[in-house]
């Protein structure tokens, strides 16, 4: 697998300002990224497509992933250590305004032109909290990091590291968070609604946990050839873990096979969808890219894992709260044996 192979579960368009939600993936003629027109066959634009690029600059922006709504832009997600999450923004609050200019009526794509800057020039936000109150903040945007981890103490010892997208930044994000927590001997493992990123990174965050050599997934290309992917290791992170699973984890559905096929935690949640699939990036001669689908994933020789999914060990009721899963985690968790397995 080298660096150019993706997620088909990259549903939601890493813009070059902002993580910019679009639900399921859906070719549109207009690009997804900047909203211009496409020719026949293109994805996306020649200046979209070079975002997609591993390494690739994601450039300046105020780090939060937001979805049209009839009040504005709703802001769904804050980035780990991006400028929304410094001004103490917080998912579910609404950008009424950028720059005086009012979002509501206006689509993503040109919400995403107003947002997108320079690294270290000024936006000001309009911003209408999740209890009403009106706030004006102004934001120095700043460079775009994707794929750090979201981390926090949930109960005495138990950390939590979310993993919201897969980069080659994360396996990083992850050792740091484990040295964030630095009191956790158990570790929950938030994969709800994580999106899709660069199977490399995938690979890399599993070899902490899982010893090295031990078979994670196979890819079986569309020409029928097979492979098996193994752990890289060196799997030194021995703690118990608890893994979230939800039916908006995408591209994580191959971690959280792999921590199941292995029998390496608990997994807690719900079925996941089943979205990965092996696709390339194609860059067009006109600069457009396009993603194909190359083969697709299996737990293991025999058990389909793209379009089949994952089932949880626990399952939750499908109106569960958020923090029911992790209470779910730290219960199970707690019958783990008590003993300081960090490395």
């Amino acid at each position: 697998m080298g660096r150019r192979t993706t997620l088909v579960s990259l549903s939601k368009w890493l813009f070059a300002l902002a993580l910019v939600h679009f639900g399921a993936v859906a070719f549109a003629k207009p690009c997804p990224g900047c909203g211009r027109e496409l020719p026949d066959a293109a994805f996306f634009c020649a200046d979209c497509g070079r975002d997609l690029r591993p390494g690739a600059d994601a450039g300046g922006g105020v780090g939060a992933e937001v979805h049209a709504s009839e009040a504005g832009v709703a802001v769904v997600a804050v980035l780990p250590g991006g400028a929304a999450e410094k001004a103490g923004i917080q998912a579910g609050w609404t950008i009424e305004s950028v720059d005086g200019q009012t979002t509501r009526g206006m689509t993503i794509e040109n919400a995403a032109k107003l947002l997108r800057g320079e690294v270290g020039s000024n936006v000001q936000l309009g911003l209408r909290t999740a209890g009403g109150e009106l706030k004006v903040v102004t934001v120095a945007r700043s460079k775009l990091v994707l794929g750090l981890p979201r981390v926090r103490m949930v109960a005495e010892g138990i950390g939590l590291i979310g993993l919201p997208l897969l980069t080659a930044e994360t396996p990083g994000g992850v050792r740091a968070a484990v040295t964030e927590l630095r009191t956790a001997n158990a570790f929950i493992i938030d994969l709800r609604g994580t999106r899709g990123g660069y199977l490399e990174a995938l690979e890399h965050v599993a070899g902490m946990f899982l010893r090295k050599g031990a078979p994670l997934w196979v890819v079986e290309m569309k020409d029928g050839t097979r492979s098996i992917v193994k752990s890289p290791g060196p799997g030194e992170m021995k703690a118990p873990v608890a893994i979230l699973i939800d039916g908006a984890t995408q591209g994580g559905e191959l971690l959280a096979s792999a921590f199941k096929t292995r029998n390496r935690g608990i997994l807690i949640g719900q079925k996941t969808p089943g979205s990965s699939a092996v696709r390339k990036v194609d860059e067009k001669v006109d600069g457009t890219a396009a993603f194909r689908e190359v083969g697709r994933f299996m737990a293991d020789p025999t058990t389909p894992l793209s379009g089949v999914g994952v089932t949880p060990d626990r399952v939750l009721p499908a109106d569960a709260a958020p923090e029911d899963y992790v209470r779910a985690a730290v219960e199970e968790l707690r019958k783990a044996a008590p003993a300081d397995n960090r490395p």
